[in-house]
C-alpha cells in the first residue's frame, strides 16, 4: 500500500488557525453529561483552534475485563448506562461530531504469544483503548483522501474528561514534538483526572503534529504485539521519558 499522501505533511508555515482532527476515543462513561460534553467543546476543541473536524470512536460501558479473560468461566459483567440514545445524540451534536463509530468491547482482543517474553502481562482494556484510537486515525486519514486536505494537528482525548479550564492555541505548541500530559506541566490542573500518572503513551491526551502523528498514534497498538523480554519491555515510560523526539528513526522513546 502507498503511504498516505498527509503522512509527513508539516505546512510551510505556522498557520494562524490551524486545522485539527479531534478523535475522542474511549468508554462512553460520563461523555453524555452537559458539563463533560460542554467542556470538551468550549475548553479543548473551540480553544485549540476554530478550524477542526471531530472524529469519535467509542465504546458503550461494558466490556470483557482481564478476570474475564483469564478465567474463561468468568461471567461477562452486565451492562449498565445512566443516558439515553437522545442524550448521546444531543453530545455529539453540541461537540460538532463529523464521525461517529460505536466499538464492540465484549469480544476478547487478539492473543499474543511470545516465547521470549511469556512474563509480559497484556491488559485487555489496554488493547481496547489503543485500537480505538487506531480505528479513530483511521477515519481521519479517509477524511484527509476524500477531502484533499491535511490537518495540521491530531489530537487524541477521551469522552469521559472534563476540562475545566481552557487549553492553549495550537498555534502557540512546538511542531518538533508529539505533546502530552506530562510535555505539558500546566495541564494536569486543567482537567478533571487530575491524579493520573501521566505517561509518553498517554491515555488521557495527545497532541501530535501532522508529521509525527502516523507514528504517535500506531506506536501504542503496536506495544501490544511487542515481544521483547520482560527486562526490555516497559509498559509505562520513566518520568525522564516524557517526551516523543524527532531522530533518525521518527521517533524514538
Amino acid at each position: 500500500m502507498s503511504p498516505h499522501r498527509c503522512a509527513g505533511y508539516a505546512a510551510p508555515s505556522v498557520p494562524k488557525e490551524p486545522y485539527v482532527a479531534h478523535c475522542i476515543t474511549g468508554a462512553l462513561r460520563s461523555f453524555a453529561e452537559p458539563r463533560v460534553f460542554g467542556s470538551i467543546k468550549e475548553s479543548f476543541i473551540d480553544s485549540f483552534s476554530s478550524r477542526s473536524r471531530v472524529f469519535v470512536v467509542v465504546s458503550f460501558d461494558c466490556r470483557v475485563g482481564t478476570v474475564d479473560v483469564l478465567n474463561s468461566s468468568a461471567p461477562v459483567t452486565p451492562c449498565y448506562k445512566d443516558y439515553s440514545v437522545r442524550d448521546l445524540h444531543r453530545a455529539l451534536a453540541y461537540v460538532g461530531a463529523d464521525y461517529f463509530e460505536a466499538v464492540n468491547n465484549n469480544q476478547p482482543p487478539p492473543a499474543v504469544k511470545c516465547d521470549a517474553a511469556p512474563d509480559v502481562q497484556r491488559y485487555p482494556g489496554y488493547y481496547y483503548q489503543q485500537e480505538k484510537t487506531r480505528r479513530c486515525f483511521e477515519a481521519v486519514e479517509r477524511f484527509e483522501r476524500e477531502s484533499g486536505e491535511c490537518f495540521d494537528w491530531v489530537v487524541r482525548m477521551r469522552p469521559d474528561d472534563f476540562w475545566k479550564a481552557r487549553v492553549p492555541h495550537a498555534s502557540s505548541l512546538p511542531r518538533s514534538m508529539v505533546h502530552t500530559g506530562q510535555v505539558w506541566p500546566w495541564f494536569v490542573p486543567l482537567q478533571y483526572w487530575d491524579q493520573t500518572n501521566f505517561s509518553a503513551v498517554e491515555d488521557h491526551f495527545l497532541a501530535a503534529p501532522r508529521a509525527l502523528a502516523d507514528t504517535a498514534f500506531r506506536l501504542s497498538l503496536d506495544g501490544w504485539y511487542d515481544c521483547r523480554p520482560a527486562e526490555e519491555y516497559e509498559k509505562r515510560c520513566p518520568s525522564k521519558m516524557i517526551h516523543f523526539y524527532t531522530g533518525p528513526s521518527a521517533l524514538m522513546m
